[in-house]
C-alpha cells in the first residue's frame, strides 16, 4: 500500500493539509461551554472528547449554550462521536492515564490529526499535552500486526499442548506481587545487553552470588562470555531468528542447562528446549491472552523488551532493590546499540540476527541521556524505556511506597530509577549493600526451583478439555475473523473519495471494533487490530498529505479500499490455511514452521498482507 501511494519520501512536504472539517479535538476543560458552540457553529468535527474534572461548571453550562443543538450531529453509527469525562478528579497521573486510554483508541486521529484544546491555558494541560508528545513513538511502535500474532497464536497453541508439566502463572493472583519469600530483602539484579554492559561487567560479577541476577534476551551471550551464570533468562520474542540464533551462537548446553527460562506462552517452541525448565505466563493484551485468560495469569508490563519482561518479573519477586545494567535504551554517537560481547557482533551468529536489527535503526531521534546529555535513541528503545517507566510509576502507586531502583546504565535516562556513574557505584555498595554482604550466600537456583513448585499460584500447564480442545477453539476462530470481515466490509460499502467521507469510516470502523469485536470476538480482534490501525493509519496520513489535489486523492483513496476490503476478504482463508498447516502436519513439518522468520518475505502468503 505504502508502494502505490503517491506520497514517497523524495516528494514529502512534512505537512499536512488540513480539510473543512475537523478529524478530532481533546477539550481540555469546557468551563461554561461557550467555546465549544462557537466552534461547531463554524466548524464541523468527527470526534470530541471533553475532559471537564470541574461537575459545577459542566452543570452550569446546561444554562448558557444550546446541548440539543450540539449534540444533534453526533452519531457513531453515523462516524461523529461525542463523549465525556465530566467530574472526575484525579491527580496528574491519574489524569494523564485517563486521557491516554482514550487517545490510544482513536487511530488514525491520534497521532495523525487530533488538535487539543488546553481551557484557560493551564500548566497542568500543558504538562499534559507535552506528556503525549513525548509518547507518540511509543504509540506507534507498538501497534504490532496480523502476521506476528497469528505466530504468536499458533506457538502458544503449540507449547500448550506439548509442554505438559511446565510451571505456569496461575489465574487469579494480583499482577506485580511478591510470590517467593525466600527473597525478601535480597538485591535482584535485570541485565540488558546495552553498550554500558562492557565497562560494567566487574561490577556485575561482584554481585553474583548476594543477589537474584535475571538476563534478558542476547544479554545470555555476554554474561557467558564473562562466565556469570543468571539464576533467571527472560525471553519474550517469538520469532525463530531472533531468538535461536542467540542460543546457538552461545554454543554451551552445559550452561543453559543451569538456567530456568521465564517466557510468554508463545515464545518460539525451539527456545524452551534449551533450558532446564521453563515458567510460562500470559502477556497483557493480544489473541493469546484472550484464548487463555480463563486460567493463566498475565505479567503486566513485560512488553516490548526482554528487560521490560525481566524488570516486572523481577517486582514480582518482590525483592528490596533493583538494580538495572545495560539497559541504555540508546547510544551515544560513535557507539554500538549493544553490549560488543552480544550476538549481534558476533561472526558466527545468523547473518538474519543483525539484519532485523538493522530494519529499525534508520530513524534515529535524541531524548535525555543519564547524564543531562542528548543520547540517540530509535522507536522500539523509546518505547521499552516508556513502558518500563510507567511500570515502576504504577508499583509505586500500588504498593504506595518509593521503589529502590537505581540505573547502573550509560544511555537515556529512565523515570523512577537513580543514576549511580561509575564512579558512585563503588561508595553506593559499599554502603548499602553491607548487610547483604555479610548473609551467607543465597542457593538461589535450588531455591528458586523449590518455591516455584511450592508456590500455591504457580500450578503445571496441563490440557483443560482434553488434548484438541485448543485446536477446536483455534479453528473456530477462523469463523470469527470471517464475520469481523463481513462486518466492516459492509462499512466500506460507499466509495471514499475525500479526507471527510475517509474519516468517518474510520470512527465507524473504530467504532465497530472497540464496542462490538472486542466485546464478542475477542481473539479475532487482537489479531487484526495491530494491521488495522496500520491500514487506517496510512489512509489518514498520506489522504492529508496529498493537499487540494481530489482526483489525485480520490485515486489513493479508491486503491486503499479495495486493499483493505480484499484483505478482510482473504483473512479468513489465510488464517485456515495456517491453522491446518499447524494441526495436521507431522513432527518435522511442523518444527519447520517453527523455524520460519516473520521478517522473511516467504512467510507472508503471496505478499497480500504488505502490498
Amino acid at each position: 500500500m505504502l508502494k502505490q501511494s503517491p506520497i514517497q519520501p523524495g516528494n514529502y512536504q512534512k505537512g499536512f493539509y488540513l480539510p473543512s472539517t475537523y478529524p478530532s479535538i481533546m477539550m481540555l476543560g469546557l468551563g461554561l461551554g461557550f467555546h465549544l458552540s462557537a466552534l461547531l457553529a463554524r466548524s464541523s468535527v468527527d470526534n470530541i472528547y471533553i475532559i471537564e474534572s470541574d461537575a459545577e461548571c459542566f452543570y452550569l453550562s446546561l444554562f448558557t449554550i444550546d446541548w440539543s443543538a450540539i449534540l444533534e450531529p453526533f452519531d457513531k453509527k453515523k462516524g461523529t462521536v461525542l463523549d465525556f469525562r465530566i467530574g472526575v478528579v484525579c491527580d496528574f497521573e491519574g489524569e494523564w492515564q485517563m486521557l491516554w486510554n482514550k487517545l490510544i483508541t482513536l487511530c488514525p486521529y491520534f497521532p495523525v490529526a487530533t488538535l487539543f484544546y488546553n481551557h484557560k491555558n493551564t500548566n497542568r494541560n500543558k504538562q499534559l499535552i507535552k506528556r503525549v508528545e513525548e509518547s507518540r513513538y511509543a504509540y506507534l511502535a507498538s501497534w504490532g500486526h496480523y502476521d506476528d500474532e497469528l505466530c504468536q497464536l499458533i506457538q502458544a497453541v503449540h507449547n500448550e499442548r506439548m509442554s505438559k508439566g511446565a510451571s505456569m502463572f496461575k489465574k487469579g493472583e494480583s499482577p506485580l506481587t511478591p510470590f517467593t519469600q525466600p527473597y525478601a530483602g535480597r538485591p535482584i539484579v535485570v541485565v540488558g545487553s546495552g553498550p554500558s554492559l562492557d565497562d560494567r561487567i566487574e561490577t556485575l560479577k561482584n554481585m553474583v552470588g548476594r543477589s537474584v541476577v535475571i538476563s534478558c534476551g542476547s544479554a545470555l551471550s555476554v554474561l557467558h562470555a564473562h562466565n556469570i551464570v543468571p539464576d533467571i533468562h527472560c525471553e519474550l520474542e517469538a520469532d525463530y531468528t531472533l531468538t535461536v540464533a542467540t542460543y546457538d551462537a552461545i554454543n554451551d548446553s552445559n550452561y543453559l542447562k543451569k538456567i530456568t527460562l521465564v517466557a510468554p506462552l508463545h515464545v518460539n517452541p525451539h527456545v524452551i528446549t534449551y533450558f532446564s525448565g521453563v515458567l510460562f505466563f500470559l502477556r497483557e493484551g493480544g489473541a493469546v491472552e484472550a484464548f487463555f485468560n480463563e486460567r493463566m495469569d498475565t505479567l503486566d508490563y513485560c512488553e516490548p523488551s526482554c528487560t521490560n519482561l525481566g524488570v516486572a518479573f523481577a517486582l514480582r519477586l518482590g525483592g528490596a532493590s533493583l538494580y538495572l545494567f545495560g539497559m541504555d535504551f540508546g547510544y551515544k554517537e560513535g557507539y554500538g546499540h549493544h553490549s560488543k560481547k552480544s550476538a549481534y557482533y558476533d561472526a558466527s551468529a545468523d547473518p538474519a540476527l543483525a539484519q532485523a536489527d538493522a530494519r529499525v535503526t534508520n530513524h534515529l531521534f535524541a531524548v535525555e541521556g543519564v547524564e543531562g546529555k542528548p543520547v540517540l535513541t530509535r522507536s522500539d528503545y523509546f518505547l521499552a524505556k516508556w513502558r518500563l517507566e510507567r511500570c515502576l510509576e504504577h508499583v509505586v502507586s500500588m504498593r504506595g511506597s518509593v521503589l529502590d531502583v537505581f540505573n547502573l546504565s550509560d544511555g537515556a535516562a529512565i523515570q523512577g530509577a537513580q543514576y549511580l556513574s561509575l564512579e558512585q557505584i563503588p561508595t553506593h555498595l559499599e554502603r548499602n549493600w553491607d548487610k547483604v554482604s555479610k548473609a551467607p550466600i543465597l542457593p538461589i537456583r535450588a531455591c528458586l526451583k523449590r518455591s516455584l513448585e511450592e508456590a500455591t499460584h504457580i500450578g503445571l500447564l496441563e490440557h483443560c478439555d482434553g488434548e484438541h480442545a485448543v485446536m477446536l477453539r483455534a479453528e473456530a476462530c477462523g469463523l470469527k475473523l470471517a464475520k469481523l470481515g463481513r462486518d466492516v466490509r459492509r462499512l466500506l460499502l460507499k466509495p471514499i473519495e475525500d479526507v471527510e467521507s475517509l474519516s468517518k469510516r474510520c470512527n465507524q470502523i473504530n467504532h465497530y471494533l472497540r464496542q462490538e469485536a472486542q466485546q464478542v470476538t475477542p481473539e479475532a480482534y487482537f489479531l487484526v487490530l495491530g494491521s488495522f490501525r496500520h491500514f487506517l493509519y496510512i489512509g489518514m496520513s498520506h489522504a492529508m498529505m496529498l493537499g487540494t489535489d481530489a482526483e489525485v486523492t480520490r485515486r489513493f483513496l479508491s486503491e486503499w479500499q479495495q486493499r483493505l476490503v480484499r484483505w478482510l476478504e482473504v483473512l479468513p482463508i489465510q488464517y485456515k490455511a495456517r491453522i491446518s498447516e499447524h494441526s495436521l502436519g507431522g513432527e518435522a513439518e511442523v518444527s519447520a514452521l517453527f523455524k520460519q522468520s516473520i521478517h522473511e518475505a516467504s512467510s507472508v502468503d503471496d505478499g497480500w498482507l504488505y502490498e
